[in-house]
């Protein structure tokens, strides 16, 4: 069901076109028109096609097939000017708008266009199938808003029939507010109480908010399995209304997070302790009027893992390295641990400014920062080169997830509100990759690589960062 909702709002949205071609010719072609469109109009016998007669009058039923031939034909020029075969948009239904437009089409005037017999069969099947997306957009677009709307409604419809508490209703006005209740109604309310009973549990050492094409679910690694933790989780609404959510685990057994502890893509490390580095980070300017250029980077990549922040040694230097020997770079000047960061700030020697370039190998210069939100942005497609396993790509998979990373000391310590990406269900980072910057398509900042699992890598969002930093981009 939701592969074709991009589908739906492709016609929805070429229909809006088509109408607005159809009202012109109706308008311009009709006997109230004047000069030139009306002179059309009457060697085409369109008569007039915008006075209405009485519904059960045969004058009726031609104006109104009139139109009808106006608004098909409307669309199929609508089609063919955009490139838009019914046949190629249903072959790319996920991703429907890649099968509109010109973009890559050799013109039959260009000298390189490969004529051969068999593109006569093609052209064929093109014209079909602009005939077929203007037959279906001449519907007008109040039938595919409304179509859309039916869809996004068995959408809902699917989560409430896979939920048992659909069937405890006791009366029609419960089982009224089940259907009336959207996820995004309660959802996060949800989430934020689950997820803090899940993690004062010590057997759950991830707990992520996240989505498939039933809808939002809770998803849960334990180290070793709890029978206790059920499938669904049971939310009491204000109104006293049971809305539940459901529950996935998954059993990682010594498959822990752990904290990239080994390391833009040099790594980064102290001269104190040169087995603990990760991956430089992202270059940022201080809001206090320092006019100094930083480094924004995991903390434990330099430091062996502390709890509190006045164990940080501020100016410790820090060294980088290009060609296997150390080089002094600059000097921590702060130092965030909490649940919610593993950051440090380093300003960087003013003799290695000009030595640092604010890019990114094979990925050009980090932008905006931005931020994810889970109702409107998934599966977003993310980009990062680590120290240790280079380019890498992935998806997000959760916005919001809480989980407790092991240190290189043995000590767990728990981040919470943490963006969770994978591939295919692989990791995409791996030790030494710590302080990484993770990208979107567009080259912004979605965040930075504090550390993960087999399965999974785990981001500090990037605004948290640069609001408990006080810092900007360069």
């Amino acid at each position: 069901m939701t592969e074709y909702i991009g589908l739906i709002i492709t016609l929805f949205l070429l229909s809006m076109i088509c109408e607005r071609l159809a009202d012109f010719f109706k308008n311009y072609l009709g006997e109230t028109s004047t000069g030139s469109g009306r002179v059309i109009g009457r060697l085409l016998r369109m008569g007039d096609l915008t006075t209405r007669n009485d519904p059960d009058s045969k004058e009726e039923d031609r104006r109104y097939y009139k139109i009808l031939k106006i608004n098909i034909w409307c669309g199929f020029f609508t089609a063919l000017a955009l490139n838009a075969d019914l046949f190629n948009i249903i072959n790319h239904k996920d991703e429907p708008f890649k099968a509109i437009g010109w973009d890559g089409v050799i013109m039959i005037w260009d000298p390189n266009f490969p004529w051969e017999w068999d593109l006569i069969p093609q052209a064929l099947i093109f014209i079909t199938g602009c005939f077929g997306t203007g037959f279906f957009i001449s519907f007008g677009s109040k039938f595919w808003h409304d179509l859309l709307d039916i869809v996004y409604q068995v959408k809902n419809y699917r989560r409430i029939l896979a939920d048992p508490e659909t069937y405890k209703a006791d009366n029609i006005k419960s089982f009224d507010k089940i259907v009336s209740t959207y996820e995004s109604d309660f959802i996060k309310s949800a989430w934020l109480e689950a997820k803090s009973k899940f993690m004062a549990l010590s057997n759950v050492k991830v707990a992520s908010l996240k989505w498939d094409a039933i809808g939002y679910y809770f998803e849960l690694s334990l180290k070793t399995s709890d029978p206790s933790i059920t499938d669904r989780y049971q939310y009491r609404m204000e109104d006293g209304t049971l809305q539940s959510v459901r529950v996935k685990v998954i059993v990682v057994g010594n498959d822990i997070a752990r904290v990239h502890s080994y390391d833009l893509s040099d790594p980064i490390f102290s001269k104190d302790e040169p087995e603990l580095y990760g991956t430089l980070g992202c270059l940022v300017r201080p809001l206090d009027g320092n006019k100094s250029t930083c480094i924004l980077t995991c903390s434990h990549t330099f430091f062996h893992p502390i709890t509190t922040i006045d164990e940080f040694r501020t100016g410790n230097p820090l060294a980088g390295t290009n060609e296997k020997k150390p080089v002094q770079i600059g000097k921590v000047i702060k130092a965030i641990r909490d649940h919610e960061a593993d950051a440090s700030l380093i300003e960087i020697d003013a003799n290695m400014v000009s030595e640092i370039t604010n890019r990114m190998r094979g990925m050009g210069k980090p932008g905006v920062a931005r931020t994810i939100h889970k109702s409107d942005e998934k599966n977003v497609k993310v980009y990062l080169y680590g120290a240790v396993s280079k380019q890498q790509q992935g998806f997000v998979t959760s916005a919001y997830s809480d989980v407790k990373l092991m240190y290189d000391d043995n000590r767990e310590f728990q981040l919470i509100n943490v963006i969770t990406i994978s591939n295919n269900g692989a990791a995409v980072s791996d030790k030494g990759d710590s302080g990484s910057v993770v990208l979107d398509k567009n080259n912004d900042v979605i965040g930075l690589v504090v550390g993960g699992n087999s399965r999974e890598t785990y981001l500090l969002p990037i605004e948290t960062l640069l609001l408990k930093m006080n810092v900007e981009l360069i």
